[in-house]
């Protein structure tokens, strides 16, 4: 049983699991460190609900940053526990934890991969004329060979054993021409899965089966008869997975495909990063080898670079991690150390402020909450009190970019950095150069150069558009006339442009705010992340596989169109609608029926004439949106100074819990992507595996030939 559990989850379903037992667990954590309840209740402490303990811990992992509880008025064991869930959720934590899973799956599973010396023996023998190729700028350029144009002759001992070698298996073809190809699931070896093989965890983000799955299978235990009754009186086509209308469309585009198909040859793009000696690589745009065209020792290299890879994308990814949280943390603790001008704005006053709190441990907290784009803060006005500190704004800036809406673009930039310090043709510098190339196929965030532009692009376009909307909107108001000087904001509009799409630190009140200000927040608020989730699913390795298309790989069968100019002239790729349109329908439902069911419930307090001027339809919408979009951004209410949730009865906090939840998964992968997949391809290289593997490549080298 427990294999069989075992087998069943992806990658997907593990984040899922952790994001919804860790903050349970810690939700125990932070109802004992509650002093005033409990036989060692302590007079006059204030005592939290366990809803709304579970609530600031789902909140803190999700990087919500909705609240319930002012987090200034918490213990100080309570806020590291917020701190350490907002650590633990953060985006770049939870990519270190899947790279060092990985580092672990080579270990057990390619140990010959980790204890390889060919890649060093390539690099001594190679090693000047690999530093000429580089300084000659063929490193940088898709479809050229990794040895000299006269690498055929020149570099004959590897070439012509290559050469040599097929030619004898071209002997052994036809005795084998005839023969089926061999099934790879049947020899227990590991492949690559599609989404149109029906599986729940192979289609879709992999999620565990909905209601509407499990309820046939419930009914075929209970009433066979009845199920099949059933089965044969709704089933409408053979595949679960299409809808009558693709079926339909699919089978009248079928002929012109197969003619497309056969009319397009594979067009292999050469890796120049790779040392000298190693024959032609062929890949795609999306950085997916044809492993099937390489001997053993080919990919143990290509393995060898790929894991020494993954181990330095790990340790510039924890550097990156510590860089952006522990610079702008110290600056701002040595400000307000330095200067004492908002001291009042961390002193308990019982009004705008519940708690006291250190500035040293308000610098950290911010910084980490920045990073982890959570919106959680221990000054209870959140950045109402800093609009004129232009220090703190302008810092907070950098972790708030580098930790969420622009990290790929960040970390590509650093690693290009890197690759200029380094020397070329050393093995780091190859190393880094495999990571710009081919960087998304270990890791989710890294894009392509075309990818990286594209998100630029559209990042610095939505925060011109929001601070410019703003600042029109508001003109004239005698709210936006308060906030000062010319520069101040422009500050200020820049500031909450960035927070609506990210941390939620609100530096302005809502509700003094022109109405259009609030709607357009709410239609940035929902597509806050599409951005970065658009490169994600654009950059799979897999993108076809994880689409359910068509996209065969085999040898001789290159698409030049799916390939060598993937995504080239449109926006981020030419299946963006595939991937947009499925992520809508995705997040507009929860959105919808959430705020229904709180309108429900809140029905009391929303028809209540005294509460006209604080709470509403449009309000609950906007608190529902923001929770699932993990944002933080809130109305806030008249009673206390945290969010408008705050006011809702416990069943509609439980509500937006689970929307949290799941708006913490919209913007993960597809179940099939190989960043979040171990690299199994390189298992051909176990003893076992071998003899099997040779007699595929006799077969598709024989396959291709009879096409030829």
């Amino acid at each position: 049983m427990w294999a069989g559990l075992y087998e069943s989850l992806n990658w997907f379903r593990i984040h899922l699991l952790a994001f919804t037992f860790l903050p349970l667990i810690f939700s125990g954590f932070f109802a004992a460190a509650n002093p005033g309840a409990g036989p060692i209740a302590s007079y006059g402490a204030f005592v939290t609900q366990y809803i709304d303990n579970l609530f600031m811990c789902f909140s803190a992992m999700t990087g919500s940053g909705v609240s319930t509880i002012s987090p200034s008025q918490l213990q100080t064991a309570q806020q590291a526990f917020l701190l350490v869930l907002i650590i633990l959720g953060d985006i770049t934590v939870v990519s270190l934890i899947t790279l060092g899973c990985r580092l672990v799956w080579w270990h057990r599973q390619c140990g010959r991969i980790v204890r390889s010396t060919l890649v060093d023996d390539l690099y001594k023998r190679h090693g000047a004329s690999l530093d000429t190729q580089l300084e000659n700028g063929r490193a940088d350029e898709p479809g050229t060979d990794s040895r000299d144009d006269d690498g055929d002759q020149g570099d004959s001992q590897d070439g012509g054993r290559h050469r040599n070698k097929d030619s004898g298996n071209q002997r052994e073809v036809r005795a084998r021409r005839n023969q089926p190809k061999s099934d790879d699931s049947k020899r227990g070896r590991a492949v690559v899965p599609h989404a149109s093989s029906g599986q729940k965890r192979h289609s879709g983000r992999g999620g565990f089966p909905g209601v509407y799955e499990v309820a046939p299978n419930v009914l075929r235990l209970i009433s066979p008869s009845s199920h099949s009754y059933l089965s044969d009186l709704l089933r409408q086509n053979d595949n679960p997975s299409r809808t009558p209308r693709e079926a339909i469309g699919d089978a009248i585009k079928k002929p012109f495909k197969d003619r497309e198909e056969k009319s397009e040859r594979r067009h292999a793009l050469a890796a120049a990063w790779l040392p000298k000696g190693v024959r032609r690589v062929v890949t795609n745009d999306r950085s997916e080898f044809f492993e099937e065209e390489l001997n053993e020792e080919d990919l143990e290299v290509l393995g060898v670079l790929e894991y020494r890879a993954t181990k330095l994308m790990m340790v510039i990814l924890f550097a990156h991690l510590v860089f952006w949280i522990m610079m702008p943390s110290s600056v701002i603790a040595i400000y307000f150390a330095r200067v004492h001008y908002w001291d009042a704005s961390f002193v308990a006053n019982g009004a705008t402020q519940i708690g006291n709190v250190h500035t040293t441990w308000f610098a950290f907290f911010q910084g980490v909450s920045a990073y982890a784009s959570c919106g959680l803060s221990l000054v209870d006005e959140l950045m109402l009190p800093f609009q004129n500190c232009y220090l703190l704004i302008w810092v907070l800036f950098f972790p708030m970019l580098a930790g969420n809406q622009v990290l790929p673009i960040f970390l590509r930039f650093e690693v290009w950095i890197l690759s200029k310090i380094f020397r070329d043709g050393s093995e780091t510098s190859v190393l880094l150069h495999f990571i710009l190339t081919h960087g998304r196929r270990m890791f989710l965030y890294l894009f392509p150069a075309y990818q990286s532009w594209w998100l630029l692009f559209i990042e610095f376009f939505l925060w011109a558009l929001g601070t410019v909307l703003f600042i029109a909107f508001n003109q004239g108001l005698g709210y936006y006339d308060t906030l000062g000087a010319p520069f101040e904001r422009f500050s200020v509009a820049l500031f909450q442009s960035l927070c609506a799409r990210a941390t939620g630190f609100d530096i302005v009140q809502l509700a003094y705010l022109a109405p259009a200000t609030p709607f357009l927040y709410t239609m940035i608020i929902f597509t806050s992340n599409y951005p970065v989730v658009m490169g994600i699913r654009s950059t799979n390795v897999y993108e076809e596989r994880a689409l359910g298309l068509n996209a065969d790989h085999a040898p001789g069968q290159h698409n030049e169109k799916s390939e060598r100019d993937h995504g080239k002239g449109h926006i981020y790729s030419k299946y963006l609608k595939q991937h947009l349109l499925p992520q809508i329908y995705f997040d507009l439902w929860p959105v919808f029926v959430g705020t229904l069911l709180i309108l429900i419930i809140e029905r009391t307090n929303l028809v209540d004439p005294n509460n006209s001027g604080w709470i509403g339809v449009f309000q609950i919408l906007f608190e529902v949106t923001s929770a699932y979009a993990n944002v933080g951004l809130s109305y806030s209410n008249p009673f206390n100074k945290s969010s408008l949730t705050a006011t809702f009865r416990n069943l509609s906090k439980f509500i937006v819990i689970l929307l949290m939840l799941r708006g913490r998964h919209r913007g993960l992968p597809l179940a099939i992507d190989r960043a979040t997949m171990y690299p199994v391809e390189y298992e051909r290289l176990s003893p076992g595996q071998r003899e099997h593997v040779e007699e595929d490549r006799i077969q598709e080298a024989g396959e291709e030939a009879e096409d030829e």
